[in-house]
């Protein structure tokens, strides 16, 4: 994505500056129930969690899939508020190997890590069958039970887990460095075996630390994202009475310590019986319960999407109880700062934040079943070279045929090159014809997915974004 960003960056010359963004969010579907997380699979299709132990399908036109893509529930207990089936991952190469991972509890109050497979007739549906259970992990309690995971560029997965419940972390579980609890989890799935511990842990040489613990210190981390450009990890822990926060790690930087329970945020919480930790990492953003900003937060997603550049690099974070949304991004200065965008939703609502293939961030509600998309509404920089795209040629995707036709409006190509680009920043050599009058691109041996097409015509570059479904 990186690479990606740079190339947009060089191809493109914005005709008007940018301006603080002006964040709105549209509905664009409901139906589902219990909506506790979205993932994608590298492709259009965004996939709806419902902590009763379902997962829908949701299409590129905000439509879905009539049969669930994976139903589980006989084997999840969704009944106590924070438990359920809570996290859902696919495989960095789920498009060929169809391997996904699921978080829930099970009717013995357990967290439950596993891997699955889709139907080997049926992309769009996942095989319950397939189950593979590989790790499990007790819950003291019934609440902070955390339950997200992500796959990081380095091709390990990342767990959140909660400190296991009650009130003020009983059995300073957080900072029990032998206990999963409290912690963020990185592990090696690529093995025969339920998971091998990455040779880079922090702690994989220290036996007073569980080797898959890669930070400590969390009390209920529901929500954490990597940032696609920076790999940069956001995590938002809920708070306890008083504090929420966000915490920023770099690309890498395992091993900290970011307090809970000695700490709630930027204070001090517990201190007696709890050796203050030398490495505590204070948060980048907190706000506190007391002025009725929220009391729960909900962790998004940094938005790196195309339709709102207004929007790059801007952290989008929410709060459940009260309905408030803010933005966070570093200044100029490399300091963050934040914005108070108000009450958006209404109370008891956000549940969580999704980004789709394309970059785009959306909200599910818990109890309405409703899919928000946000929408800057600000002055949108636009392209030169897109415009003039627009104007003088005429861009045709007929996606039935595989085949992409590019017409010039006063005709006569001369010797154009036509590359693509994959959304990792790769070029593509694709067959193309040319007559003076249209170049006919063939697509058919693409995957499925979001694509650059670059064209060079006359020293000129011109670029389209397509999608292949």
């Amino acid at each position: 994505m990186k690479k990606l960003a740079s190339l947009i960056t060089l191809l493109s010359l914005w005709s008007i500056g940018f301006c603080q963004p002006q964040i709105v969010f549209e509905q664009v579907a409901t139906g589902v129930s219990g909506i506790v997380d979205m993932a994608h699979a590298n492709d259009s299709r965004l996939f709806i969690v419902d902590k009763a132990g379902l997962i829908r399908i949701m299409y590129a036109d905000y439509s879905f899939q009539s049969t669930p893509f994976l139903d589980i529930r006989q084997r999840v207990n969704s009944l106590p508020s924070e438990m359920g089936l809570l996290g859902l991952a696919f495989h960095p190469d789920f498009n060929t190997n169809g391997i996904f991972f699921l978080n829930y509890t099970n009717n013995n109050n357990q967290t439950i890590i596993s891997r699955f497979k889709v139907d080997v007739n049926d992309v769009n549906i996942g095989d319950p069958n397939s189950e593979e259970i590989i790790m499990t992990v007790n819950q003291p309690f019934e609440n902070h039970n955390a339950g997200d995971m992500a796959f990081g560029v380095d091709g390990y997965l990342y767990i959140t887990m909660g400190d296991g419940g009650a009130g003020s972390d009983p059995g300073n579980r957080g900072q029990d460095s032998l206990n999963l609890l409290g912690k963020i989890l990185r592990i090696d799935v690529d093995t025969t075996k339920s998971y091998k511990i990455p040779i880079d842990n922090p702690f994989v040489n220290n036996p007073d630390v569980a080797n898959e613990i890669w930070s400590i210190g969390w009390r209920n981390p529901w929500k954490f994202s990597f940032d696609r450009e920076t790999n940069e990890l956001w995590i938002a822990d809920v708070g306890q009475g008083r504090f929420e926060e966000v915490n920023v790690e770099a690309p890498g930087d395992g091993g900290k310590n970011y307090g809970w329970r000695c700490y709630e945020g930027p204070n001090n919480f517990i201190l007696g019986g709890c050796q203050a930790p030398a490495n505590y990492v204070e948060p980048i953003f907190s706000y506190d319960h007391f002025t009725q900003l929220g009391s729960s937060i909900t962790g998004g997603f940094v938005y790196r999407g195309e339709e709102y550049p207004n929007m790059q690099g801007y952290y989008v974070v929410g709060d459940y109880n009260s309905g408030n949304v803010w933005t966070v991004n570093k200044d100029s200065n490399g300091q963050y700062q934040s914005t108070l965008l108000g009450q958006r939703f209404n109370r008891n609502q956000i549940s969580t934040f999704g980004e789709n293939f394309a970059g785009d961030i959306f909200v599910g509600t818990l109890n309405q079943g409703r899919i928000y998309k946000m929408v800057d509404t600000s002055a949108v920089a636009t392209s030169v070279y897109q415009n003039e795209f627009d104007k003088n040629i005429r861009f045709i995707q007929a996606r039935d045929l595989d085949l992409i036709s590019i017409r010039l409006a006063e005709g006569q190509f001369l010797d154009p090159k036509i590359t693509l680009v994959s959304m990792d920043g790769k070029s593509l050599d694709v067959p193309y014809s040319v007559n003076p009058k249209k170049v006919e691109i063939s697509t058919s041996a693409l995957l499925r997915g979001l694509y650059i097409v670059k064209l060079e015509h006359k020293g000129r570059v011109f670029t389209r974004k397509i999608r292949l479904d």
